[in-house]
């Protein structure tokens, strides 16, 4: 399947020192900077790293692996202890379901390869998912410290739409000069699908389509940012068509539905529960199992619903194989399988039962979070904008992952997003809010 064999690319090189001269320079630029800008910039270079380097740029060192984006978080981390930048830090429920979900990556996976490098490398994943989410929650302690990083998004992602466009117009990525993707653009079912610096065009896409939230959410909070939202806004929207893939153009539209439910909030549990019970009565009357209705959003040619739905018939009727520590792979259970397109499969197949339990409780008490800061902020309807927009921005992912298991950069802004969820209902965020 075509998401494996662009895996394939980007880790043919795996275990060899790969370092462009030019994603060199400006990963040295990014650090400097780092170090340097006051604490609200200091998590732009680490998104600019994100959005520009792919992690096929690695330094490898006795087996340790450092892709660009992980030597960051550890720069960053670097700088937060030496400035004392962690003082007044409180957990949240959120901080002990990383936490234990962090843990629970590293036992299960260990437990089921039983070897070193597999140990090694689970405590690499478990190094980029508390570096990333710590960094942010260290980082981001008010509101204004929200915008800056939106801001940040919006203006970094002009040069990728740019490009993007560029890519679709010219059949070339101009990326592949910083290396890690391919120079001839990727094409499927005649038409082209630009990716820019992400291992795949999905994850570009993706990356657009949810950032339509923040756009939004900075818009509806500031009028004063209002070009600032709208430019990001289309930028976001370039991306999403530039990709060419069903996948985040869905995610783009549970976005803007996101957003359309704002009048509806102080229904929305009702809501909730009433689409469940719909699904769960599909679930009953249908045939099939409900999410073959998956195969009915054929947005662009080529897309493989059939695929997705099929990884999920198959996980569930193996539930007996995975759920206790993961397996090691699915290939097995179907031709094609091996390209696991669901980050909920993914999280079950790598860390077993009790990892997808902690994957979903971390989503829910996300939403939870957002309700509640929401309720908190009830005097300034700005700022609950800027909270649903959160919201939706953690929704957007949850739509994505029906239809592709992060990889590559894509994890960082998922880690952004619980982590800004996770800072504004902690107490040091409504303590500085509050002044």
């Amino acid at each position: 399947m075509e998401e494996e064999a662009l895996r394939g690319v980007q880790w043919q090189t795996y275990g060899e020192t790969v370092l462009n001269p030019y994603a060199c320079a400006f990963v040295a630029l990014m650090a400097i900077l780092l170090l340097a800008l006051p604490r609200r910039f200091a998590l732009l270079p680490c998104v600019a790293v994100a959005l520009y380097i792919t992690n096929m740029q690695r330094i490898v060192i006795a087996d340790l692996d450092f892709f660009m984006l992980r030597i960051m978080v550890l720069i960053a981390f670097l700088r937060i202890v030496a400035r004392a930048e962690y003082r007044g830090l409180h957990l949240t429920g959120i901080d002990y379901l990383v936490f234990s979900l962090s843990g629970v990556i590293i036992i299960t996976r260990t437990a089921l390869l039983q070897t070193t490098g597999i140990f090694i490398n689970r405590l690499g994943c478990t190094f980029d998912l508390l570096g990333m989410y710590f960094t942010v929650r260290i980082l981001v302690r008010s509101f204004d410290d929200i915008g800056i990083f939106i801001k940040g998004i919006i203006l970094m992602s002009l040069p990728l739409a740019f490009f993007m466009t560029l890519e679709q117009i010219t059949g070339i990525n101009r990326f592949s000069a910083l290396g890690g993707v391919p120079e001839a653009a990727f094409v499927r079912g005649g038409r082209i699908r630009s990716q820019g610096a992400f291992s795949h065009p999905i994850l570009a896409g993706t990356f657009g389509a949810s950032s339509l939230a923040l756009a939004a959410g900075l818009l509806l909070q500031n009028t004063r940012s209002r070009l600032m939202a709208l430019t990001g806004i289309a930028a976001a929207t370039i991306i999403t068509i530039m990709s060419a893939s069903s996948g985040p153009i869905i995610t783009y539209l549970a976005a803007v539905a996101g957003f359309c439910a704002w009048p509806m909030r102080r229904y929305l549990k009702p809501i909730v529960w009433s689409c469940i019970a719909f699904v769960a009565l599909l679930q009953l009357v249908m045939k099939a199992n409900v999410w073959w209705l998956i195969t009915r959003f054929k947005i662009v040619s080529g897309s493989t619903g059939s695929h997705r739905a099929m990884l999920l018939d198959a996980f569930f009727e193996r539930f007996d194989e995975w759920w206790l520590i993961g397996t090691p792979s699915s290939g097995h259970w179907g031709w094609g399988l091996e390209d696991v397109t669901n980050m909920f499969v993914r999280m079950g197949i790598d860390a077993g039962l009790a990892g997808l339990l902690l994957f979903l409780a971390i989503i829910f008490f996300c939403f939870k979070s957002v309700g509640r800061s929401i309720r908190a902020s009830a005097q300034l309807p700005g700022n609950q904008k800027l909270l649903w927009a959160l919201g939706v921005y953690l929704f957007s992912h949850v739509i994505s992952f029906m239809g592709v298991s992060y990889f590559s950069q894509m994890p960082f802004f998922y880690y952004t997003t619980i982590a800004l969820i996770s800072s504004v209902d902690s107490p040091e965020f409504k303590k500085n809010y509050s002044q």
